[in-house]
This record gives structure tokens, sequence and C-alpha cells, in this order.
């Protein structure tokens, strides 16, 4: 099945969720600082302690990609609990899809600076723990490169500013920079 094989190549974010995003187009309509946001809001299930993802604060054009997803895992967790395979609501599935790391990983994929980035990261997560989670989001980015090249071996869905395609690229140029991908032992020198 071929929505089986693009999301055979999600391994780091959930893989049903994402492909029923790829195939509705969302990576293809977003430019690139909102596409990794979504991504973010893909790797990212855990958030605030108490908070319901709605009482987030966010940006309009975070809200409405966000809502996106939600109307994703609504399908895909709808569908899992006819085959009996989801154990949870399929509200507390939605829920689990955050989006407390939206606005800083937008931010991040824009160009800000990391420290600026991090006086909007989300309370109580501190640097080491944003680096690891940019660290992810790339990576699922270079999963959803190989994801799109399935989908589409010419062009790709992911577009603009270098996405997608037969360029040789990073899967966001603008979320791989900086000192999250440098050699560690180069920035102690």
């Amino acid at each position: 099945m071929f929505s089986g094989r693009v999301a055979c190549e999600i391994t780091s974010a959930d893989a049903l969720v994402t492909t029923e995003l790829v195939f509705d187009g969302l990576f293809k309509e977003l430019p690139p600082d909102l596409c990794v946001a979504v991504v973010a809001s893909l790797t990212e299930r855990v958030g605030s302690a108490g908070k319901e993802p709605k009482d987030i604060k966010m940006s309009v054009e975070c809200k409405e990609a966000y809502e996106k997803v939600r109307v994703a895992a609504q399908i895909v967790g709808k569908q899992m609990q006819e085959c009996q395979c989801l154990d949870i609501s399929i509200n507390d599935f939605m829920n689990s899809f955050r989006p407390e790391m939206m606005e800083l990983t937008r931010e991040w994929a824009k160009g800000t600076k990391f420290e600026t980035c991090m006086k909007i990261a989300p309370r109580g997560m501190y640097e080491g723990s944003v680096v690891r989670s940019i660290r992810r989001i790339n990576e699922v980015l270079w999963q959803l490169k190989g994801a799109m090249s399935i989908v589409d071996r010419n062009a790709g869905m992911l577009r603009r500013d270098g996405w997608g395609g037969n360029q040789q690229v990073t899967a966001c140029p603008a979320a791989y920079r900086e000192i999250l991908f440098g050699d560690a032992r180069a920035h102690h020198q």
C-alpha cells in the first residue's frame, strides 16, 4: 500500500498522523518555518503539566497549523479505535500532540538567535532539552524528505527555500544551523 510505504519512512514521530498530514498536503501549503513548527507538535508528546493544548499561547498561524494536526489525529484516532488499536480516548490521543515548542521552533527556523528563542521556551525547559528537541525535529524533517520523495519523486511536496525535490539540501536549511549541529568539542576550544 502506497501510504504504508510513506509511513515507513517516519520513525521519530507518529507515523500515521504524519502520513495523514502528508497526504492532506499540509507540508505543501505551509511555509518552511510553519512546517518546522508542525513537526515540533508531532515529536513533542509531553506537555506542560495541567495545561490543555488549546490554552497554550500561540500565534494565529501556529494555532491554525496545530488545528490541522488535531484534525489529522482525530481521523487517525477514529480509525485506530475502530480497529481496537487505541487504548485511550480519541480526545486524549489528539491532546498527546503538544504545541508547546511550536513558536520556539518556528522562530528558530526563521533564523532567530538561540538565546532569543530560549526566552519563549516553555517554562522549565532547559537549553539541553531544547537542543535535543530541535535535533529530533531535524531528524523527522529528514524522514519527511524521504517520505515526500516517495509521494512525488520529481518536485517533492516540501517546497520553497530548498525544500524537497532532487536538490542536495538538509531537510530544512533554516532548522539545521548554528551551535546545535556543530561538533561540541569545537565550541569548547
